[in-house]
């Protein structure tokens, strides 16, 4: 238990923080003519969930799509309020729902049929992990989540090859993998692109091969 409660201390320390789609964006690429009201409750949404507090921010964005369900940045944020507070209420040693997440999966999909791009990737990637922490189950399901969690975050950095969190991303996983010349790589590539966080996990992965410091391989069951 003490090696997923690593990891889950990892990710944190190594994700960055979600870019929320904030009034800049209402009509960009994506979407023009949002009405009024739900762009009014989305607005109010994304205050509340940089106040961190995401359960009120879930029910105004809930509301904001009743009254356009095609609202892209909307179902992104959901997505990401929902991610966030099942991080908040939880520890790696929880045992009770999954709801938050797999809401918080389905949201981010729903986003991704109105339009895709390096954020919404990396934030499906931080789901994976998230359920890989948090609901481990058996090896083969954790074999799949760090999958679908690499195949995120690579398809994040085609859509921007300097995004370093996703970088970070891939790192953790080859590190879980005990592929440590290949994390080393990533975060390599990170703190080249001036991301201190690579630095970091570079001197702990030092450390590690130089048994000072306990891995993140071979996560028990």
């Amino acid at each position: 238990m003490w090696r997923i409660a690593l990891v889950f201390v990892i990710l944190l320390l190594c994700f960055g923080q979600s870019r929320l789609y904030g009034s800049e964006f209402v009509s960009d690429k994506w979407q023009d003519n949002i009405p009024v009201e739900a762009h009014v409750l989305y607005e109010a949404a994304t205050s509340l969930f940089n106040e961190e507090k995401y359960t009120e921010a879930t029910e105004k964005l809930s509301e904001s799509i009743k009254l356009m369900p095609n609202y892209r940045h909307a179902l992104y944020n959901l997505g990401i309020a929902y991610g966030r507070r099942a991080v908040t209420v939880r520890s790696p040693s929880y045992s009770g729902s999954d709801d938050d997440l797999y809401h918080s999966l389905f949201f981010l999909q729903e986003a991704a049929r109105y339009g895709d791009d390096a954020e919404l990737q990396y934030e499906l990637g931080w789901n994976s992990m998230m359920r890989f922490i948090f609901k481990p189950r058996d090896k083969a399901t954790r074999t799949a989540l760090l999958a679908e969690a690499e195949n995120a975050f690579k398809k994040s950095l085609a859509f921007d090859p300097q995004l370093t969190k996703s970088m970070l991303g891939l790192g953790v996983i080859e590190e879980i993998r005990g592929n440590y010349p290949q994390a080393l790589a990533y975060y390599i590539q990170a703190e080249y692109l001036g991301d201190a966080r690579g630095t970091k996990r570079i001197e702990a992965l030092l450390m590690i091969l130089n048994n000072k410091q306990p891995s993140l391989e071979h996560t028990p069951e």
